[in-house]
């Protein structure tokens, strides 16, 4: 509060000087400018808590009465008054949470996609790996080509990240 107090005492000083001398000065206009901006602000607050229907009297006063300590305790060039009329911090937070999820979706989608398709793999692989002979020994050559798609499968990514090494 004191410190408010001498604020506001050093800016009347000033535009006593400022008049004195014929000068218009922005920071007087910004000055004033954040003052009128800071009273409307309060001046919505407490409209907001007058009229919620789920508070008390009691609660009403107690939030009024801390918010205009808050406000009063405030030195106005710290303050830090929106200048934009479309400031509505839930809307900035409705917009990230609707892109998260938006995120979150697409991912559960890929996700998904490779499981199905991990899945489609896996049964192939074990329809050849389980075939068996008349005599029931394991056919050698559907394992022989199953380890050579796994060795063709390594090269692939081998040479994949070597390439997106040498982009680097």
């Amino acid at each position: 509060m004191k410190e408010r107090d001498e604020e506001k005492r050093r800016m009347e000083e000033f535009r006593k000087l400022c008049i004195k001398e014929g000068i218009t000065s922005q920071r007087l206009v910004d000055y004033d400018e954040k003052q009128r901006n800071m009273n409307d602000t309060l001046d919505t607050r407490l409209e907001e808590i007058r009229n919620d229907p789920d508070l008390k009297n009691s609660d009403k006063k107690k939030r009024m009465f801390t918010l205009k300590q808050k406000f009063s305790s405030t030195k106005i060039a710290d303050a830090k008054v929106s200048t934009s009329a479309d400031h509505n911090p839930v809307a900035k937070v409705m917009e990230s949470t609707s892109a998260r999820r938006e995120e979150i979706a697409l991912a559960k989608e890929h996700r998904e996609r490779d499981k199905a398709r991990a899945f489609k793999r896996r049964a192939v692989n074990n329809a050849l790996l389980t075939q068996r002979t008349s005599r029931g020994q394991p056919v050698l050559a559907n394992q022989v080509q199953f380890l050579l798609n796994k060795l063709e499968q390594e090269k692939w990514a081998e040479k994949a990240a070597a390439k997106k090494k040498k982009n680097e």
